[in-house]
């Protein structure tokens, strides 16, 4: 299994190149439009735990690319762990024409409220969530939904039962993220 920096560093820009050149089926991990910690550590370690060559995911995260410097609890984490989000799918991505046949797994919440990608709800064959249900429950969705703290417990939970060799900087991203501040060292 790639490590989550390879893959973040180097196979998602491939799957993105190759998919939009291609219109290849991709799964995407989208999260809420919040962008917070727990949405943005959802999507990206999902999308990266589920990823294999024949079957790529891609974490979209549901913000526009320049608002990720407004996030500084995500971008303090990610400095911490010399990750960068450069080559994640982001609002400015979207491709209505490429991307209307794409699953997509919904982290962090379970219906798609902003319009640009409203056309993805369709799509929606998966969801991990600890908020209130807003959508109509139906046999083609995967629901897991319990009321815990977070969003990332229920992912740590899912990755941590499916592979216990998670590496040490993965874990600390999802143990972190289970928090509602993070402070960096002074």
């Amino acid at each position: 299994m790639l490590t989550l920096d390879k893959y973040l560093s180097g196979e998602v820009a491939v799957i993105k190149k190759r998919s939009s050149s291609e219109a290849h089926p991709v799964t995407l991990v989208l999260g809420n439009e919040s962008g917070d910690l727990d949405s943005v550590v959802c999507s990206v370690i999902l999308a990266w735990h589920l990823h294999s060559a024949e079957k790529p995911f891609l974490p979209l995260l549901n913000f526009y690319r320049n608002d990720l410097a407004l996030r500084s609890e995500v971008v303090t984490l990610l400095g911490e762990l010399q990750l960068s989000l450069e080559h994640v799918l982001y609002l400015d991505d979207v491709d209505a024409e490429v991307w209307g046949d794409w699953s997509v797994i919904l982290v962090d919440h379970n219906l798609i409220n902003v319009d640009t990608i409203k056309f993805l709800d369709k799509n929606v064959i998966e969801i991990y969530d600890h908020h209130v249900l807003e959508r109509q429950r139906s046999s083609n969705v995967k629901i897991i939904l319990e009321r815990v703290g977070s969003c990332s417990t229920l992912v740590a939970e899912k990755i941590f039962s499916e592979n216990s060799n998670v590496d040490v900087s993965t874990q600390f991203f999802l143990i972190l993220s289970q928090h509602c501040y993070y402070v960096p060292k002074p």
